[in-house]
C-alpha cells in the first residue's frame, strides 16, 4: 500500500517515465530512521517496458527526469536522497497486474494476516481469480488462494528456470 504522499509522487511521474519506456515497479519513501541526521530516500525501481534488462543508463536517465519533476513539483517537505535502480531478478510483485504477468513463476509471499496459521508461502504462481492469487505449494501441488489484500510483501523467487530466461 502507497501512502498519499507515494501515490501523489507515482501519478507526477508515471506519463514522463512511459514517454521514455520505463514503467514504475515500485516506488516508496523510506524513512531515515532514527537517526535525525539521515535524510529520507525516495525510492523508485523501473523496468523498460520493452522487457530489455535495464542498464545504468537507463537509471541515469530515469533519475534525471524525476529528479527535474521533483524540483518542480516540490512534493517532499524534507531533504531526502534520490534512488533510481531496477526492479533486479528478484523482482517485487506489487500490483494485481504483476501477479498475471509472472504466471508460472516461483514466488514468495508474506502475509499481514496468517492463513492456516502461517504468514510466508513459496510456490508457483498459478495466477489471479478475482482478488485472489492462486499458488501452488511444492511438497503436495496443493493449491491455496491467498487475498491480494492480506499481502503484505511478495516478489519472484531466483530459480534455475528463472536463471535461464535471464542469461538468454
Amino acid at each position: 500500500m502507497q501512502t498519499a504522499l507515494e501515490q501523489q509522487i507515482y501519478d507526477a511521474l508515471i506519463d514522463t517515465l512511459k514517454d521514455l519506456g520505463f514503467d514504475i515497479v515500485r516506488l516508496r519513501i523510506l524513512d531515515g530512521g532514527s537517526d535525525v541526521s539521515r535524510n529520507k530516500v525516495l525510492e523508485v525501481l523501473i523496468e523498460r517496458l520493452d522487457g530489455v534488462h535495464i542498464s545504468v543508463k537507463d537509471c541515469r536517465s530515469a533519475s534525471h527526469h524525476i529528479s527535474a519533476i521533483l524540483d518542480v513539483e516540490d512534493m517532499i517537505s524534507s531533504n531526502y536522497n534520490l534512488e533510481v535502480s531496477s526492479a533486479g531478478v528478484e523482482r517485487p510483485l506489487v500490483k494485481l497486474a504483476d501477479f498475471v504477468k509472472y504466471k508460472d513463476y516461483v514466488i514468495l509471499i508474506k502475509l499481514q494476516k496468517a492463513v492456516s496459521d502461517s504468514k510466508k508461502y513459496q510456490g508457483t504462481l498459478l495466477g489471479v481469480e478475482g482478488d485472489d492469487i492462486l499458488l501452488e505449494l511444492p511438497k503436495d501441488k496443493a493449491v491455496i488462494k491467498l487475498d491480494f489484500a492480506n499481502i503484505k510483501e511478495a516478489k519472484l523467487v531466483l530459480t534455475e528456470e528463472l536463471f535461464r530466461k535471464i542469461i538468454k
